[in-house]
């Protein structure tokens, strides 16, 4: 982490700044340790790299809130990726995973279901995400 703050401060407008930034924020939200700053960097960064770094970012920033327990600020950010970010089908499909969680947890079971689907239709039967799909979906009895 040392070396990767020496990075974004010395290197701030270039990017390898940001992937430092979206890094550090990931290993903060990894290891429980940190999440009010892994938050901090992430917002920081947002809007300043490529549209898949963003990507990148709201997911971790999205987690950071899941580890906070502040799930509705999660799911705005999951909604946000599996919406506008769709060219990115693991992060999107990813997001949509987390969701369905959040979805179940506030008995939004019908929502959740639905993005289960959609990931085993657009995927295929045969991928580690649709299989982890239909996993959580049994498991929640959907």
């Amino acid at each position: 982490l040392i070396y990767l703050e020496r990075i974004v401060k010395n290197y701030s407008y270039d990017k390898i700044a940001v992937e430092a930034s979206i890094l550090m924020g990931y290993l903060l939200v990894d290891r429980q340790a940190g999440i009010d700053k892994a938050i901090d960097i992430l917002e920081g960064v947002i809007g300043t790299g490529t549209k898949e770094q963003d990507c990148e970012a709201l997911y971790w920033l999205a987690k950071a809130y899941i580890t906070k327990q502040e799930l509705r600020k999660a799911l705005s950010i999951l909604k946000r990726i599996y919406t506008y970010y769709t060219e990115f089908a693991d992060w999107r499909d990813t997001a949509k995973l987390d969701a369905a969680k959040i979805f179940v947890y506030y008995n939004h079971r019908e929502i959740a279901k639905k993005l289960y689907e959609e990931i085993i239709k657009m995927r295929g039967p045969e991928d580690p995400a649709s299989q982890q799909a239909r996993e959580e979906m049994e498991f929640f009895k959907l």
